[in-house]
């Protein structure tokens, strides 16, 4: 005859690990909105730049970040990432919340870089530009001085901007998220540069810009022999991404609204 106590004994253990588990993963949700809300002042201000095109963030300054912004996001995110360490969790769970914290605070660096090297390359385009060149890659931040360097921050360059190695999945995970607001962006200027009669027609020329970003990025990924599903999975969007760019370079080709040329060197 079988003996009932042993297994209520076993499954009481059980039962109260999971109970442990479910009370660190709510703990984890708790700090996962702290760290979010510490970065939330420069999401908004980088979420709102993307409503405006190049030439109106130049003559706006909306997207003017002084040093102290930059240095109050790596404070926090120190500050963020030693309370992580601290928190008493399987380690598998405070790594989820590690790679999902660094993933957005990269995201956020990429989108910022990409913006502000805009800014800089379009700031004295006029109707009598011929040519708009700027750079595929960044081996810095660029702070809005000194001329831009490139589009795409490489993974060195966020390394010495906050003093953490950033993880090679991190950084394509926040790339391919990059690769989205591209798009966006790209068809959001093309709208307001369409409806008003202030804009300068030569910002079409973006288009064409961030037509070959996407082409060259996408060859990049090709290279890389992906393990991460969740990565293979987002590649994968990044194919209809450049799709659908190529075919609002083709439509504004038609109708002959990109009269100047664009090079991503």
């Amino acid at each position: 005859m079988s003996n009932p106590v042993q297994f209520q004994d076993a499954f009481a253990s059980i039962k109260k690990e999971i109970e442990l588990e479910n009370e660190s993963k709510e703990k984890l949700q708790e700090l996962e909105a702290s760290l979010l809300s510490r970065i939330a002042d420069y999401k908004s201000s980088v979420n709102n730049a993307l409503l405006y095109t190049p030439v109106e963030l130049f003559k706006s300054k909306i997207l003017l970040q002084d040093s102290e912004v930059y240095e109050k996001l790596n404070s926090s995110l120190k500050q963020s990432l030693a309370e992580l360490e601290e928190q008493e969790c399987k380690r598998i769970m405070k790594e989820r919340a590690y790679h999902k914290f660094m993933e957005e605070v990269i995201y956020l660096f990429l989108v910022d870089n990409y913006l502000q090297q805009l800014v800089s390359s379009f700031k004295d385009v006029d109707d009598s530009t011929s040519k708009v060149s700027i750079g595929a890659l960044a081996n810095s931040r660029y702070h809005g001085v000194g001329e831009p360097q490139g589009l795409v921050l490489i993974p060195k360059a966020i390394n010495e901007e906050i003093g953490i190695d950033v993880d090679y999945n991190d950084y394509l995970l926040a790339l391919l998220r990059l690769v989205d607001i591209i798009v966006e962006y790209t068809t959001n200027t093309i709208i307001r540069v369409s409806i008003s009669s202030s804009s300068i027609d030569t910002q079409y020329v973006l288009t064409v810009i961030n037509q070959q970003l996407i082409g060259q990025l996408q060859q990049g990924f090709q290279n890389l022999d992906l393990k991460n599903d969740n990565l293979r999975r987002k590649f994968d969007g990044l194919k209809y991404s450049y799709k659908k760019i190529n075919g609002i370079v083709y439509d504004l080709s038609l109708r002959n609204l990109i009269k100047i040329e664009g090079d991503v060197n």
